[in-house]
Parts: structure tokens; sequence; C-alpha cells
């Protein structure tokens, strides 16, 4: 990889999840959380506390409500 390639969005979002950051926290940068309500801010304030099951079991329902 060359020092001047662009990397593309699906290259930028498999870094994103191996991180485990979604491409506007990476975009993002310094600034720190985005601009949430304080709903949001408290589920992923539960989320980083949460095991991978946990996680996974989370994204099911959540999944499954937005059908």
């Amino acid at each position: 990889m060359s020092r001047d390639s662009i990397p593309t969005i699906p290259t930028l979002e498999k870094i994103c999840d191996a991180f485990g950051i979604s491409l506007a926290q990476f975009f993002a940068g310094d600034s720190g959380k985005l601009d949430l309500t304080s709903d949001q801010t408290e589920l992923l304030d539960i989320w980083d506390g949460l095991e991978v099951k946990e996680r996974e079991i989370v994204l099911s329902l959540m999944r499954s409500l937005k059908k």
C-alpha cells in the first residue's frame, strides 16, 4: 500500500469494526462523542460495559425491532 493511496469506504468500515467504532466516530477524531441525546449517550455508556455475548443479544433484539 502506497502512502499516497486513499482507503475505500468498505476498508474504513472494516478498520472501524476492528476498533469497535463507527465511521462517524472515526471522522469525529478527538472531538469526543458526537452530538447525542441523553438517551443515546446512556445507550452507548451501557453498551461499553457489556460483554461480547451481551452485545450480540442486544444487537439481535434491536435488529428484530427494526423490522
